[in-house]
This record gives structure tokens, C-alpha cells and sequence, in this order.
């Protein structure tokens, strides 16, 4: 092999890599444009979500979600079923079972059928989509350039770890992600291309006006040293929440087998329990992010952060347990966000005298949650000190997600 070869060797897969993490944050971008368009297509005007969702018409707040299940769902089962679910296990599917060849339509479809449900007011998430998407995207440009299934597998995890890294400009959590849940047997050479395929997708992400913070993380500190305790708990509690999560989206498939529901209905049904939901609790619709920010800036009552917690769980459910295109992982960054807050008022009732912040638990408690329901602590660890850049955060990290 002459010293020329060798090097088109090796920078042939970093330029695809490179082409990967573009296509990928531009897709990120314009999924994100779409949701908003849909979102502004669909609600009055508003500040946020929950405040353009109350200006509507309670019929339309009550039907809106059924009429998302009953359009997009049987479309979809027509087209692509893999396009149900966050997402992810279609991905790994793929990786393991499909010699990464995932077919080109996902892309659209996913983007399309997701946002819908999203500006619709599902409480579903957009992140295990984009995993999806960029897999796809990955999957795709392989597929045209003739690859084999080797460097097939490797663009998808470039592309998912592209996807996620545009979505929270975190380029170290895309990467993370890719090597922690998608890839169990990775030379250390091909890191090399997922780390890139990530750096570009953030890149492109800021460059195209993704680059806003998407929360506002509240500075964080250790009151104590023994304050660390209380993360071991709260990562217990969080885990044990976390299983119970996941165990109740997985049995509802089976409870609507039992109703003999058709699977292509069951989210216009999902849909209309959860539009009613939503006239009660409007903030466990949608993404939630608004949500998560006034918890973390510690605007928090613990009755009314109970309900909100309680709503999303049945929400969050209904709506992925029924087959609807949408991820967990922004909706365990809810729960965990509530749930850690719960958890930091009940700890200030019960010793009042202690310098806590109900936020600083909401904050670890994402972590912990998204930890609980991946079964990916470091990717949560990263996720979370990504977000804040605060060295501090790691160690009660470390403590409740581990």
C-alpha cells in the first residue's frame, strides 16, 4: 500500500464524517424550524406553549392531540411503521439486525410525523427523533456512495451523534450517546469520526441561529459535603421512578390489544385522554421546556409541581405507549426535573434549617431520570454539565445517575 492510499484511507471517512455532522445539524435546524411553524400553524399567539395553548378554544385544546393520532398515524403505518416510537431501538435495529441500511423516506417522515405531534400538544420528546433522523441521514449518504455495511453502521452513529450534539450544542453528549447506546463494539479508530461527525453538527447548528441556550441553569453549589447523601437518595427514588415509568409505556400496547384497539388508532385515543389532561394541566403537554426553566430559576410551589409531575407521567405514556413518533428523553428531563424539585421541598420541610434549592435537585434530577430511562449515566452526566459548564454539578451527578 503506497504512503498516497493510505492517506485517502484515512481522511475518506473523516470527509464523510464531515458531510454526515452538516447534513445532520442542518437537519436538526430545520426540524426544529418545522416544529415551530406547525406550532404557530396550530395556536394563537403566545409567549410560550402553555400560554398559546390556553388562549385556544377548550374544544380545539381537547381535539387538537386526537386529530395529530388520527391523521399522522395511519399514514405512517401505510408508509414507514418504523417511524413509530422515539426512535432509538429503530436505530439499533438497524445497527444490529439490518446491516445499518435504514430507508430514505425516515428522514422526511419522522421530521414531519414528530413535529406534528409535538405542535399538537403530545407530550413527546424531539431528541430520540433526531437520533433517528440523523441515523438516517447517516444511513442514506453510505447508501448512495456504495459502502459497505461496516462504514453503513459507523455513518449512523455519526449521524445520531450529529443529531443530538445540534440539538443541545453539546458535542461531547452526542458522542457519548453514539458510543453508549448504539455502539457496543467500537475500535478506538473510529471515535475519531463520531467526535467529528458531533463537532460538525453543533457547528452548523450555531452557525444557522440554533445557538440559544435552551435552559437557563441556575448557578450550582455544594452547600455541604454530606448534602451529597441526599443525591444518593434522590437517585434511588429517581431510579425506582424511572422503572416504573418505563414498565407503564411498555404495558399499554397490551392494554390496548385488550380493548381491540387497532394499533392505528391507538393515538387518537391516547390523544383525546391526553387533550383532557391538558385542560387540566396544560404544562405537561408538549416539550416542557418552559417548565423545566421555572423550576430550575426556583419558581416552584411543591402541590402544584406534584400535579404537573403526575400529569406528564400519564401523559408521557399515553402518548408513547400508543405508537406515537416521539422520544423520552425530553420528557425525562421533565420528570426528572419535577421530581428532583419535589424531592428538594421535601427535604427543606423536613429540616428547614438547611441552606437547600428545591432547583438544585431539579437539576440533578434530570440527569438522574434520563439516566434511569437510557440506562446511559455518562451520557447524562454529560449532558447535564454541558448545559452548565459548572464543575461543581459533577459529583452529585455522579452520585444520582450512577
Amino acid at each position: 500500500m503506497t504512503s498516497k492510499q493510505s492517506v485517502a484511507e484515512t481522511l475518506y471517512p473523516l470527509l464523510i464524517a464531515v458531510a454526515i455532522g452538516v447534513l445532520a445539524g442542518l437537519g436538526a435546524v430545520a426540524f426544529r424550524m418545522l416544529i415551530n411553524f406547525e406550532i404557530d400553524l396550530l395556536w394563537p399567539d403566545g409567549d410560550s406553549f402553555v400560554e398559546r395553548y390556553t388562549n385556544a378554544h377548550w374544544a380545539w385544546r381537547l381535539t387538537a392531540p386526537m386529530l395529530a393520532g388520527l391523521i399522522i398515524s395511519p399514514l405512517i403505518f401505510r408508509t414507514a411503521p418504523e417511524v413509530r416510537g422515539p426512535g432509538v431501538s429503530e436505530v439499533i435495529k438497524a445497527l444490529s439486525l439490518l446491516d445499518g441500511i435504514i430507508r430514505r423516506r425516515v428522514t422526511v417522515l419522522k421530521s414531519f410525523a414528530t413535529a406534528t405531534f409535538i405542535a399538537a400538544g403530545c407530550s413527546v420528546g424531539r431528541e430520540g427523533p433526531i437520533v433517528h433522523i440523523g441515523a438516517s441521514i447517516g444511513s442514506s449518504v453510505t447508501q448512495l456512495l456504495g459502502l459497505g455495511p461496516d462504514k453503513r453502521k459507523l455513518a449512523i452513529a455519526c449521524g445520531a451523534a450529529a443529531g443530538i450534539a445540534a440539538t443541545f450544542q453539546a458535542p461531547m453528549t452526542g458522542t457519548m450517546f453514539a458510543v453508549e447506546i448504539l455502539l457496543f463494539d467500537l475500535e478506538v479508530a473510529s471515535l475519531s469520526n463520531i467526535v467529528i461527525a458531533s463537532v460538525t453538527g453543533t457547528v452548523v447548528a450555531r452557525t444557522f441561529g440554533a445557538n440559544d441556550s435552551i435552559f437557563q441553569i441556575p448557578f450550582f453549589t455544594l452547600s455541604h459535603p454530606g448534602e451529597l447523601l441526599l443525591y444518593v437518595i434522590l437517585g434511588l427514588i429517581t431510579g425506582l421512578f424511572s422503572l416504573l415509568f418505563m414498565a407503564y409505556i411498555f404495558s399499554l400496547p397490551k392494554l390496548f390489544s385488550r380493548l381491540r384497539i387497532p394499533e392505528w388508532f391507538a393515538p387518537a385515543v391516547a390523544g383525546l385522554i391526553v387533550g383532557g389532561i391538558g385542560l387540566f394541566r396544560p404544562e405537561a403537554l408538549g416539550i416542557g421546556y418552559e417548565s423545566i426553566n421555572e423550576i430550575l430559576g426556583g419558581q416552584s410551589v411543591l402541590g402544584v409541581v406534584t400535579l404537573i409531575l403526575i400529569a406528564k407521567i400519564l401523559a408521557t405514556g399515553l402518548c408513547v405507549g400508543s405508537g406515537m413518533s416521539g422520544g423520552v428523553f425530553a420528557p425525562s428531563l421533565f420528570i426528572g426535573a419535577m421530581l428532583g424539585c419535589v424531592f428538594g421541598h421535601l427535604v427543606s420541610l423536613i429540616w428547614p434549617g438547611m441552606p437547600l434549592s428545591p432547583a438544585h435537585y431539579g437539576l440533578i434530577g434530570m440527569g438522574a431520570f434520563v439516566a434511569g430511562t437510557t440506562l446511559a449515566p455518562i451520557t447524562a452526566i454529560l449532558t447535564i454539565f454541558e448545559l452548565t459548564y459548572n464543575y461543581e454539578v459533577v459529583l452529585p451527578l455522579m452520585a444520582a445517575c450512577i
